[in-house]
C-alpha cells in the first residue's frame, strides 16, 4: 500500500489528515485522512464514493458534489489483457460471408483502445471495430464504411450508434445500407 499526503505551502506543508492511499493488491485509490479530500470517484465526475473502483485509468478527489480538488491518470493503471481473437457467432459476416472471428489488428495508446479486423489482418481497414478499455464501448473507427454501427440487440437494425453502450455483454454489430444484423459476439472484456 502506498499513502500519500498533500501538502500545500499555505497550509504549512503536509498534513495527516490530508491523505489518500493506493491499494496495490486491490488496485483502489482511497480517503483515508479526516479532512479533504472526502471523496474519491472513478473518472472526472463527482459520485459520492471514498474510494475507486479498482484499477481505474484516471481517479478524481473532491471536496464535495461541486468541488473538485485534483484528478490524477492513475500511473498504476494496467489496461485490459488483450484478447486476440473474438469468434462471431451470427449475422451476415458469418452466416453469408464466412467470416468467424474479428482478429487483434493492433493497439492505439492515444487513444486506449484495441484495433480488430474481420476475419484477417489485411491492408482493408473498412470492417474494422476497436475496443476501447477506458470507456468500455466498442466503437466504429472507419469514417467512410457503412459496416460497423452497433445495436442492442439482434433486431435493433434502425437505432444504432458508432457506439456501444459501456460494457455490454453481447456486442451487435450492424450493416446500416441494408438494416441488418451484421455480426455478433460475446464482448471478451465484459465486467459483470
Amino acid at each position: 500500500m502506498f499513502v500519500y499526503q498533500i501538502g500545500n505551502p499555505s497550509w504549512g506543508g503536509l498534513l495527516a489528515d490530508h491523505t489518500i492511499s493506493y491499494d496495490t493488491n486491490s488496485e483502489i485509490w482511497a480517503d483515508v485522512g479526516s479532512s479533504n479530500p472526502y471523496y474519491v470517484c472513478d473518472g472526472s465526475s463527482w459520485a459520492d464514493t471514498t474510494a475507486s473502483s479498482a484499477n481505474q485509468q484516471t481517479v478524481s478527489f473532491w471536496q464535495n458534489n461541486t468541488a473538485k480538488l485534483f484528478e490524477l491518470t492513475n500511473p498504476y493503471y494496467e489496461p485490459p489483457t488483450l484478447v486476440s481473437s473474438i469468434n462471431i457467432t451470427n449475422g451476415k459476416a458469418f452466416n453469408n460471408e464466412n467470416y468467424t472471428s474479428y482478429i487483434y489488428r493492433s493497439t492505439d495508446t492515444t487513444n486506449s483502445r484495441y484495433i480488430y479486423a474481420l476475419g484477417n489482418t489485411s491492408t482493408s481497414t473498412a470492417k474494422d471495430i476497436a475496443y476501447e478499455w477506458v470507456s468500455q464501448k466498442w466503437v466504429d473507427i472507419d469514417t467512410n464504411a457503412t459496416h460497423n454501427t452497433f445495436g442492442n440487440s439482434v433486431s435493433d437494425t434502425a437505432n444504432t450508434s458508432r457506439k456501444t453502450s459501456a460494457n455490454p455483454q453481447t456486442v451487435y454489430v450492424m450493416e446500416t445500407y441494408w438494416n441488418l444484423l451484421y455480426a455478433v459476439f460475446t464482448n471478451p472484456y465484459y465486467e459483470a
